[in-house]
């Protein structure tokens, strides 16, 4: 009610007068807040220089448009310090995503971005697969669950040719298939940076997984990939771990550690 709101109210006016103000212990803030609310958390970040970590949900009945994601990447691109941003289960649809991406041409500070749980669909995939090939900050992205299909994993496959920075990216429950896993793999063969690249839960056989081998005797420094609820036969198991450097390679390509993900973040002292 309306007795209760007014001090959530107070405490979030409070936090973005912080951050407006510079403050530099505001380092790490998560909202929750209506379309209004965002678009002045946008101009009390247009004065802020020390905000590392950002991360923000929508209030029901809001939903992101293409108006909010301008003004959040229009403030965002130029922030010196801005890290780590999530804005998973934000309802991002593709055309959201392509505004977004935009982000990533611009920011000279962002490693991290999670988006897990939108609808982007492979539109927004390959929107962001485009901004991938000539960004030159991000470590992670996170598109868990996100619509990807195989035409998105064919163009984030082909932007992994191109990219350099990028360590670590989740592609959890997209519908990929061995399709999609095939294409991503023609571009982990070209790339010399990712370590790792989470393909649960993606309905992927035993002719993903064989590609996904072949991309693994080439590129030396992917170290782990997580396959846990694909239906690839079992027998080949041991011949994905006898392609794995330790055993730590070899349980996450079994499912071995599905209970055991790093959180989304990359820490803030890297």
């Amino acid at each position: 009610d309306g007795h209760s709101a007014a001090p959530q109210l107070l405490s979030l006016m409070a936090q973005f007068a912080k951050l407006a103000e510079d403050d530099p212990e505001s380092r790490e803030v998560n909202f929750s807040v209506s379309k209004d609310g965002l678009l002045e958390l946008c101009q009390a970040l247009k004065t802020n220089t020390h905000l590392v970590q950002l991360s923000v949900r929508l209030q029901e009945p809001h939903v992101f448009d293409r108006e909010l994601v301008h003004a959040l990447v229009e403030v965002l691109s130029p922030h010196p310090a801005i890290r780590n941003l999530r804005l998973n289960s934000c309802n991002l649809t593709g055309e959201c995503i392509a505004s977004l991406a935009n982000l990533l041409k611009a920011t000279t500070s962002l490693v991290s971005l999670n988006l897990d749980n939108n609808p982007m669909g492979p539109e927004g995939a390959i929107a962001l697969a485009a901004a991938l090939k000539d960004n030159a900050t991000l470590k992670r992205i996170d598109l868990d669950a996100c619509g990807v299909g195989a035409a998105g994993a064919a163009a984030l496959g082909d932007a992994l040719a191109f990219n350099n920075t990028l360590e670590i990216m989740t592609l959890g429950g997209n519908e990929i298939g061995d399709d999609g896993v095939k294409a991503l793999c023609e571009g982990l063969k070209a790339n010399t940076k990712l370590e790792r690249c989470d393909l649960e839960n993606n309905a992927i056989t035993d002719v993903g997984v064989t590609a996904l081998m072949e991309a693994l005797a080439i590129n030396m420094r992917f170290n782990h990939c997580f396959l846990y609820g694909n239906p690839y036969n079992q027998e080949l198991r041991p011949a994905i771990d006898a392609m794995l450097d330790d055993a730590t390679r070899a349980a996450w390509a079994s499912g071995e550690v599905a209970d055991t993900k790093p959180a989304c973040e990359i820490p803030l002292n890297q």
